[in-house]
């Protein structure tokens, strides 16, 4: 496989990624909020990354706001809006629950789109893994750094 064909074929997929994740957005956005409960968590510093933690703080956040948090964290993909100063070593983790009203037919298309989304990740990390012969220690930190679990 040429350079050309994988840039192209990772291009490719990672902007089905981002339609996909936007349109999971608007298919969640459809649903009636029941409740939802966010826990943001501080931002770890690259300077700080090793650093042992004995507690952390936590930000509550309730309803809409922590609905409307949820689905922007959703969308957040690591390779392109990773801040020079945050450590991608710690993971970016917004730990919570959202719970919505859906009909049949919302349920049926939301976890047909979970899926294709899950799909789309696991042909990103193939493409990086295996198709593009990067050695496996670069491999893993590239996958774990920018593709979101």
């Amino acid at each position: 496989m040429t350079r050309y064909d994988l840039v192209e074929r990772l291009t490719d997929t990672f902007r089905q990624l981002e339609r996909n994740l936007a349109e999971l957005r608007n298919e969640l956005s459809a649903c009636r909020l029941l409740t939802a409960r966010i826990f943001v968590l501080p931002e770890v510093r690259k300077e700080s990354e090793h650093a042992p933690l004995s507690q952390i703080q936590v930000q509550q956040h309730l309803g809409q706001t922590a609905f409307a948090m949820a689905l922007q964290h959703f969308s957040h993909l690591f390779i392109q809006q990773q801040s020079e100063n945050r450590s991608s070593k710690a993971a970016v983790r917004l730990p919570g629950a959202i719970c919505l009203q859906a009909s049949n037919e919302q349920h049926e298309a939301i976890s047909a789109r979970v899926q294709q989304i899950n799909g789309l990740k696991a042909e990103l990390e193939k493409i990086i893994t295996v198709d593009s012969g990067l050695p496996p220690v670069s491999r893993f930190e590239w996958v774990h750094r920018y593709i979101p679990g």
